[in-house]
Parts: C-alpha cells; structure tokens; sequence
C-alpha cells in the first residue's frame, strides 16, 4: 500500500476499510455503498480514496455497513446503515456520505456493534443509541434510541464495548458492568437473562482491559490474566455466567473473531485459540485449544 508508515488507526467494516493517516485525512477503500467515498460514485475502490474533506480526524471505528469517527474539536460524525438508529442522528435512514452526531464538542472515545453504539465523554459519563431490543442501551428507552442519551449518572467510565445485544464497560476503580442479553451468560451476573441496567460482574477487580463478541466477553486484569464470561470461545473453556480463568499469562491484548481468537503476550508474543478450518490461527493446525503459538515461517 501506498503511504508507507503515515497510518495511525483504522477500522475495517463488513466488505470495507477505514484508515487516518498522521495528517489527520481520513481514507476508506473497498465497497463504496452508502457513499463511504464521499464524492466519489465509483462502485468499489482497490486503493485508498478520501472518504471525507479536511483533515482533523483522529480516531475511527466500523462494522458492518456503518461506522463513526472523531475530531479533534471533540465532535462525532457517522454514516451508512442506521436501520436500528445506531448512528445517532436522529432516525433510523441510512445516511450517505457524513453526518454529525449532535452539536456537542466533548466526545472522547466510541464504540459500535452493528445494532447499537456507545460513547464515552470528556467526563466520564457513558452515552448509548440504537437498538433497544435486548436492553442494550443500559437505559429506560423503547426499542429504538437514535440519539445519545446518557446511562445513568455516573462519571467515571473508562472503557466501553458495544458487542450487538449486549454492553460491557469498565469504571475507573477496576471493575467491570455489563448489560443487554444474557443469553449465554456473558455478562458474568451468574444468569442467563436479559438485564436492563449496567450491573456488575462477579469477582472481577483490577480489570484493565474488555472484550464481547460472539457471546463471550473477556477481562483484562492488571497483572495479566484473562478471565471470560459466556459462550467460552466455542467450547475451548467451560461455558459459566460468571466469570472465570482463561490463562494467567500475561497478557496484554486480544481480539476475536468468528469462533477463534487472537491474544498478544506482554513479551510481543501472539497466541491463538479454536476454530481453524481456514488456517485463520496460523499455527498449522485445525483446531487449537490452546492458546497455542502463531508460527511464523
């Protein structure tokens, strides 16, 4: 790719990629639907295209058909799919090209899932918007919420995780809340229930770091160890709804995938776990119950 080492953050979407480059331009290659190439009308795009006039753009997340990005004015823009009203605007019509998020100039960080999406303010204070269906707005609202209101009173979160029907965040004495579905007892409360409003999660102090998906959520604890709530990672740990050991490592990073996932030792080593069908683990096996070490040639 062009550009060389000028990246510093990028968010990939359903059939799409969004990156920023350190002057501050924000650029989207892959399928151009819902006008992700701003006046650019082409169908798709192989290289990097401006998605947006001006520079001033420092953080950028997608998935699915939509995505948000900030400024450095603290303001939030959103486009694409918004069929549960997860952009915030307003309505649930998807929007071509960029739209701002309300009027407000202190948002600091946000998170979205492909029906609902979370923010952090300069506060502290937590906001969500989108779908309600599952109550994972963490909040009184009907089925849909397409503006941000705020959850609670609360100004002390750190950490935010929309995870599609359910949330998961941290506050900054260590500990972790969830809320939404509890199906599979992810959310670490010992149930496997809806919950409406942020609650938390058994046992679990000094957590530095949170993930959900696939209807696991994972916690990082500050000396290094992962504990997950839920599903298990498809079966590679006992399946609980409340939160239990995964590895002591230490850790310091992982992402998931769709029945597998990725972990990033404190020694930069990287790790892998579950399905492998298409040598998606990278360490030469076809299902790893690990975590097992990415081999590289």
């Amino acid at each position: 790719m062009n550009g060389g080492q000028n990246w510093v953050n990028a968010a990939a979407g359903e059939n799409h990629t969004l990156a920023i480059r350190v002057d501050g331009t924000l650029w989207v290659w892959g399928y151009n639907r819902h006008a992700r190439m701003g006046k650019d009308r082409r169908k798709r795009s192989r290289l990097p295209v401006k998605a947006a006039e001006g520079n001033g753009w420092i953080s950028v997340t997608s998935i699915s058909s939509h995505a948000l990005a900030l400024r450095n004015d603290g303001s939030l823009w959103a486009w694409g799919q918004n069929q549960y009203g997860q952009l915030g605007v307003g309505s649930r019509a998807d929007i071509m090209g960029w739209v701002r998020v309300g009027k407000e100039t202190d948002w600091l960080s946000v998170s979205t899932s492909p029906m609902h999406t979370l923010a952090l303010k300069k506060d502290g204070s937590l906001w969500s918007w989108g779908s309600n269906e599952e109550q994972q707005l963490g909040r009184e609202e009907g089925a849909y919420g397409t503006v941000p209101k705020q959850v609670g009173e609360s100004e002390d979160w750190m950490v935010v995780v929309a995870a599609g029907r359910y949330s998961v965040a941290l506050r900054s004495d260590g500990t972790l809340w969830s809320w939404g579905s509890g199906t599979h007892g992810q959310l670490g409360l010992g149930v496997k229930k809806d919950i409406r409003f942020p609650s938390r999660a058994y046992l679990l102090d000094s957590v530095v770091g949170a993930w959900a998906a696939y209807g696991t959520s994972m916690a990082l604890k500050d000396e290094g160890s992962l504990w997950v709530l839920g599903d298990g990672l498809e079966g590679t740990v006992e399946s609980s709804t409340t939160p239990r050991l995964f590895s002591m490592g230490p850790w310091r990073n992982m992402s998931f995938g769709a029945g597998f996932a990725l972990f990033v030792a404190r020694d930069g080593s990287l790790w892998c776990i579950g399905d492998n069908e298409e040598g998606q683990l990278g360490d030469g096996t076809a299902w790893t119950e690990g975590p097992g070490r990415v081999r590289f040639q």
